[in-house]
């Protein structure tokens, strides 16, 4: 809803809907002695009752005035020797006006209609969404609507009021060191740099690698020196709020931002600083997960390298071991060692040995990314440092007890640390025969071991990060009050509240799908490929 006008092109429909006369409306006109009158009078309830104030004769459509005067048996032509104003006319507003509780706002009114406006602010930002709002509240309190251009000024005057509050709130929760520290982003970086604080602190990492990280991971430790909490100073700003200071900001330069009066000026470079925080922390868990990737993706295709060339060595192998077993079978008595001496010679009997006593895939997959990780072994410690991973899963613990322990041993010149210091859920698998060496745990490969863990974690929002928005804390995803309405919720998406309900027909759906695409390829009659 806008700012309700007489339409050119209503529908029959419509045109009933809102122009028919009630019994009570009849009841009233009656009183009137002309039919002149009874058809302006008419005219003004209609009017007043649909569009909130009353409107210019030209502005309304000949169609209207015909259906009204259809309703009181009256030629529509009368209402031209109706005065619109004055004399009677006067005295026929006063009548309709008490018959729908309506009346002119006074001086009184559009203050008070002004702040509560002003108090809607917060939910509708646009000057349409307070235009809406307006003329809800105008008629909520039986007043005729001003002027469009009247109530557009009111809507601009209600908003700059709230904005100046909002600025003198803000501006008064953050004095002293803060302050200061805020107003050094308007100063040159450095002696020798044109590039302000500021400047540096919203530009872009650029391409991702360790140099970028270790840019967000300085932008991260400025923002946090410069010690706002935006949880206290904008605690009771809407969000909506927030998002437009922070784009209006975002969108100023430097010396536009300088040139606002002091309150506004510190309130718009507060919500900046506080938003880039929370950005440049997402940034930093990016690159950060960007890196792990890398180093696992390169390790692992090292290792399949490493596997594919030792195959012509596997062949080479086969054919040694149809000699041996020519020999055993040729002298199925003789004994076993000098046999196969003779048969492979000592070096290449020497190296079978060598090769039995080699590394397991997963062993060589983690020690070559290891060597890939320690590239970034510098750059990755201070991200651990500068980040807060958390975990409201208890399953996922022992991985932030292991991250603990990579934390407690980074800068340790020790390669191994005793087995009772790692959480005995880790070492499971294949990975208690890669980590465990001697009783010790190789402290590189246990790295390797919880950055992979890690960054599946974040990647399933089961470990998060504070400060972040992107890897924010799911719990915050879910409704304030989600566990005393979650049957609402559920109720309003038609979802059953048994997870199992849900899952049983869609596993039973996808099971069926599978078993119909397995017939169908086997009774294909031309080749398949899955690319």
């Amino acid at each position: 809803m806008s700012y309700p006008v007489m339409r050119v092109n209503f529908s029959l429909e419509e045109i009933a809907e809102n122009f028919t006369l009630l019994d009570s409306d009849h009841r009233l006109l009656s009183q009137i002695r002309s039919e002149a009158g009874r058809l302006g009078s008419a005219v003004f309830l209609c009017s007043l009752r649909y569009l909130g104030y009353l409107p210019r004769r030209s502005a309304i459509p000949a169609k209207i005035t015909r259906f009204i005067a259809n309703q009181l048996a009256v030629d529509p032509g009368m209402l031209r020797r109706y005065r619109w104003n004055g004399g009677s006319a006067d005295r026929h507003l006063v009548l309709i006006r008490r018959y729908l509780k309506l009346r002119p706002p006074d001086l009184a009114d559009r203050s008070r209609m002004q702040e509560l406006i002003k108090s809607k602010v917060g939910e509708a930002w646009s000057k349409r969404e307070l235009l809406e709002i307006a003329v809800i509240l105008f008629r909520e309190q039986g007043l005729e609507l001003p002027r469009e251009r009247e109530l557009i000024r009111l809507i601009v005057s209600a908003r700059r009021s709230y904005l100046q509050e909002i600025y003198a709130t803000i501006s008064r929760r953050i004095q002293g060191e803060v302050l200061e520290k805020m107003r050094q982003c308007f100063r040159a970086k450095g002696e020798d740099s044109s590039v302000t604080m500021l400047e540096w602190l919203t530009s872009s990492p650029g391409k991702p690698g360790r140099k970028a990280l270790n840019m967000e991971v300085n932008k991260l430790k400025t923002l946090r020196g410069i010690g706002l909490d935006s949880q206290k100073i904008f605690a009771d700003v809407p969000p909506r709020i927030f998002r437009a200071f922070r784009n209006r900001a975002r969108g100023e330069t430097v010396a536009q931002l300088r040139r606002h009066p002091k309150e506004r000026q510190v309130t718009l470079l507060a919500c900046l600083l506080c938003s880039r925080l929370t950005e440049v922390s997402d940034q930093v868990v990016q690159l950060f997960l960007d890196i792990v990737r890398k180093a696992h993706r390169r390790g692992e295709h090292a290792t399949e390298s490493e596997v594919i060339g030792s195959v012509p060595k596997f062949l080479n192998n086969r054919k040694l071991l149809k000699k041996v077993v020519r020999a055993s079978s040729d002298q199925p008595d003789a004994a076993i060692k000098p046999q196969l001496i003779a048969v492979l010679g000592n070096e290449v009997y020497q190296s079978f040995l060598d090769e039995q006593d080699g590394p397991s895939y997963e062993l060589m997959r983690t020690q070559n990314i290891r060597k890939r990780v320690s590239v970034y072994r510098a750059t990755i410690d201070t991200v651990l440092e500068a980040l807060d991973f958390r975990a409201n899963n208890p399953k996922y613990q022992p991985l932030m007890d292991g991250l603990e322990l990579v934390k407690h041993y980074r800068k340790s010149r020790r390669s191994h640390f005793a087995e009772s210091e790692a959480p005995k859920a880790i070492l499971t698998g294949f990975w208690r025969d890669v980590l465990v060496e001697e009783g010790q745990i190789n402290k590189a490969h246990f790295e390797v071991c919880i950055l992979g863990k890690l960054e599946k974690a974040l990647k399933s929002k089961e470990v998060w990060v504070q400060g972040t928005h992107r890897f924010r804390n799911p719990d915050e995803d879910l409704p304030a009050d989600w566990q005393e309405n979650r049957s609402l919720y559920y109720e309003r998406r038609n979802l059953p509240l048994d997870p199992s309900t849900f899952l049983t027909p869609l596993r039973n759906e996808l099971e069926s799908a599978l078993v119909d695409f397995q017939s169908s390829l086997t009774q294909a009659e031309q080749e398949v490929r899955i690319q």
